[in-house]
């Protein structure tokens, strides 16, 4: 998969709210179903460079190099993480 594909897949794996989840509920296992923080959604799709490739474009459009603290901040919304996807998405597909 490119990074483009990678973001759109993580993207609709977070599509939903109930879908995205913050902080250590997430990765322990939610027991309501299984939710993802952004940058797990990024790696479920593919272990490779080409995930590492993605996690680097969504940390450039978030201007920080830590997507996880990002993710779990306490006002962040689902609203902002959707939208910094979709910058994301743009700005891979902007790239030759």
């Amino acid at each position: 998969m490119t990074p483009v594909q990678i973001l759109k897949a993580a993207r609709a794996k977070i599509e939903k709210p109930e879908d995205w989840g913050q902080g250590d509920s997430v990765r322990r296992g939610c027991p309501i179903g299984h939710t993802f923080c952004s940058l797990e959604a990024i790696y479920s799709c593919q272990k490779s460079g080409d995930a590492v490739a993605a996690e680097v474009i969504l940390r450039g459009v978030i201007g920080r190099k830590d997507v996880l603290s990002w993710n779990d901040a306490s006002e962040r919304t689902h609203a902002e993480v959707l939208e910094a996807f979709d910058r994301a998405i743009a700005l891979a597909e902007a790239q030759p």
